[in-house]
């Protein structure tokens, strides 16, 4: 055995130097001497950890664990590279091991830290880096770690403690300074989280990261002339900034700054065909396409792009992950919704009672969101509305893949499609066997990875299906849902919202994001033929309603004619939007629950069926209201019938009594039968793939009314 001291201690002194393959010679020579030899079988383990090769790194590693049980650093250094391998659960588990041999190790629980944070257990992983930090009192990056977790678990007070403590060790860190301007807005301390941005970058003028946290906040305030200026300062850096282009070019639209916006759009689509050429990755949102001079092969090819890419960077970890699927025939259908977040936005509203009132005699309903739950009762209350709610806050893709695929779900449903917040990566990783999109983006995924997209013949028609690569699903009316909102009783007055008395009231409540140059021509030519006439818009932002005007005013428009409507409760919002006499939809992306909204309220909405699904959606809504006659043909059209809807005549009086009149009765707002059809949707979708054929496109039968004799 003396021969085998010799060579380890020679092997630890060329693995010290990290030359690898002498040493790696050596300890596979002291194996064959000494098979049993448990250094020999660890510190392989780390040449292969070292060198990336992590499946036999865990072998070896996990040999030596068999052979010394009670070997803690060994224990620590498998669970590092089953997280090296995303195997995240496993790699908990060895740190478990490790410190249950030596409970005062900081490594290990540091490393549990890290690993709890990567499965969204951010409570279990706050006091194991905080034993680490006591362990090791000086450690700024623990604190640092600390807050980013207590902030994701929104207990913004302990994210700020913890970054103070950091800060407190290393005053000069960027990083931590940073930690607590976010900790501190999740406060609404916005003075205080300035004071913190404004330090950071005195401290690092350059920073990337604090340019693009400074930027993401000015956003959450509603500045996006501030988030701008520093999404700019980015991109003038770094021109291929993957968070900064998108983010400033939603900025720059959200702003409605036309100036030079032909170059604008000319140059950014020059760049997306460069990049699709050069086969590099696609830069910029396909969302943000929606309101640009693009036709829909551009956006398809983008998506496709995007998609291609996805499926590519996933299939190492789809290789590891082996899912397969069978064929059972069981007594409920498990349907998986994959959510962007349960907040009260637009989305989870119209789809909480779809949610709630699923059959649940037919259907085993589970819900996954990619953003913590913020706490308010409407987002407890939609989660309640499912059998099963996993949070998948920054979770590894694969990591949530194995949550969804271990859950058994049959039909999983994407609702988030090529937006900011998605998941794509998790739904590339194939972890159900029927995949559908719906309803949150509502547009080819261009991906070989969902099977469906939910539609309707309006939207998407039959002859579209060559942009896109799912099988189209039709419903009978429209794929929109929508709920019977609340319509606030108190009476509200047009003096109450700085609405003039006798004047005819144009109305757009629509983001400002989906406005661009050539629609708001046509408004300000409206407004020019019917000069008694106000358009009334939403007051998102305070620099957006003062670029607005000023754009009116280049059109020989009065400022004042734009009249700017407060954010308010929704019911109170219905109220007055009756105050209006005509909404006028958007040209390239129309309204969604905007236009829902005024047709539930018996207000008519303008609107052209477009060459492209964004384009059509208020002709699909307004279709399915009962009022096809407000769908123009063309962009002069919309212009020639407002006007004259404008200068009387009775007709837009008799179109709102029929709103009103039919509402409870319409297909719009009939959610009984609109639900009994997406089942029968899901039904279809299973029975096809129960059958072992492949996906196809379904026609779902028109339903009669429940209370139909």
């Amino acid at each position: 055995m003396s021969d085998v001291a010799s060579l380890l201690s020679e092997a630890l002194v060329h693995h010290g130097k990290r030359e690898y393959s002498e040493a790696n010679r050596l300890y596979t020579r002291i194996l064959q001497l000494d098979p049993g030899n448990v250094d020999c079988w660890h510190l392989l383990g780390m040449i292969c950890y070292d060198s990336g090769k992590l499946v036999p790194a865990i072998a070896m590693i996990l040999r030596a664990v068999t052979l010394r049980p009670n070997f803690a650093e060994a224990h620590n250094n498998l669970g590092n590279a089953y997280a090296a391998a995303r195997l995240f659960p496993e790699a908990t588990a060895s740190f478990r091991a490790a410190l249950d041999l030596k409970p005062d190790m900081s490594e290990a629980w540091y490393n549990l830290g890290n690993a709890l944070r990567m499965l969204g257990r951010f409570e279990e992983a706050m006091p194991a880096y905080e034993r680490a930090i006591t362990l090791v009192p000086r450690n700024a990056i623990g604190c640092y770690h600390l807050s980013c977790c207590a902030h994701a678990a929104r207990h913004f007070v302990a994210a700020e403690d913890a970054a103070r403590r950091g800060l407190a060790i290393e005053p000069d860190s960027v990083l931590l300074w940073l930690i607590l301007a976010r900790a501190l807005n999740g406060q609404e301390r916005q003075v205080d989280a300035g004071e913190c941005l404004e330090h950071a970058l005195r401290l690092q003028p350059d920073s990337i990261d604090a340019m693009l946290e400074t930027a993401s906040i000015f956003e959450g305030w509603r500045m996006p002339d501030r988030a701008a200026q520093f999404y700019k300062l980015v991109l003038e850096r770094e021109p291929d900034n993957r968070l900064a282009l998108p983010r400033y070019i939603d900025m720059q639209l959200s702003l409605c700054d036309w100036s030079g916006y032909d170059e604008f759009c000319a140059q950014l689509i020059g760049r997306i065909e460069s990049e699709m050429a050069a086969g590099q990755p696609v830069s910029t949102d396909v969302f943000n396409m929606h309101a640009l001079p693009v036709d829909q092969a551009f956006t398809f090819r983008m998506a496709r792009h995007k998609a291609a890419r996805m499926a590519a960077d996933a299939a190492p970890a789809k290789a590891r992950l082996a899912f397969t699927f069978s064929r059972p025939k069981r007594a409920r259908i498990r349907l998986g919704y994959l959510l962007p977040y349960t907040t009260k936005q637009s989305m989870p509203l119209v789809l909480q009672p779809v949610i709630e009132r699923h059959d649940r005699e037919r259907f085993e309903v589970y819900g996954y969101s990619l953003m913590a739950c913020d706490g308010v009762p409407f987002s407890l209350a939609f989660r309640k509305g499912f059998d099963h709610f996993t949070d998948l806050v920054k979770l590894d893709p694969e990591v949530a893949a194995r949550r969804i695929y271990d859950d058994d779900i049959d039909i999983l449903i994407d609702t988030t499609g090529h937006t900011s917040v998605n998941y794509l990566e998790v739904v590339a990783l194939r972890p159900a066997p029927v995949q559908a999109h719906y309803l949150g983006y509502s547009l080819t995924t261009g991906s070989d990875f969902v099977d469906y997209l939910i539609t309707d013949r309006q939207f998407i028609p039959p002859e579209w299906q060559r942009y896109c690569t799912e099988q189209l699903v039709y419903l009978p009316d429209s794929f929109m849902a929508t709920v019977r909102a609340e319509i606030a009783a108190a009476p509200v007055s047009r003096a109450d919202c700085d609405l003039p008395e006798d004047a005819f009231v144009f109305a757009n409540f629509n983001h400002p994001c989906k406005f661009e140059p050539g629609i708001f021509d046509v408004w300000m030519r409206i407004l020019a033929q019917v000069p008694n006439a106000v358009l009334w818009l939403g007051h998102w932002m305070h620099a957006t309603r003062e670029t607005l005007r000023r754009e009116a005013q280049s059109r020989g428009i009065e400022a004042q004619r734009l009249v700017f409507a407060k954010l308010m409760d929704h019911p109170q919002h219905l109220a007055r939007l009756k105050l209006a006499d005509l909404a006028l939809d958007n040209r390239r992306h129309g309204g969604g629950v905007t236009t829902v909204d005024a047709l539930w309220v018996g207000l008519p909405v303008l609107t052209v069926a477009g060459d492209s699904p964004p384009a059509r959606l208020g002709a699909t809504l307004t279709s399915a209201a009962g009022v096809p006659e407000l769908i123009a043909r063309d962009l002069a059209e919309y212009e020639r019938r407002a006007i004259a809807f404008a200068r009387g005549g009775g007709e837009l009086e008799a179109i709102r009594r029929r709103l009103v009149q039919g509402r409870l009765t319409c297909p719009l707002f009939d959610g009984e039968r609109y639900r009994r059809h997406l089942e029968t949707a899901y039904e279809m979708m299973w029975e096809i793939h129960c059958a072992g054929a492949p996906a196809r496109r379904i026609d779902v039968p028109r339903l009669p009314r429940p209370d139909a004799a």
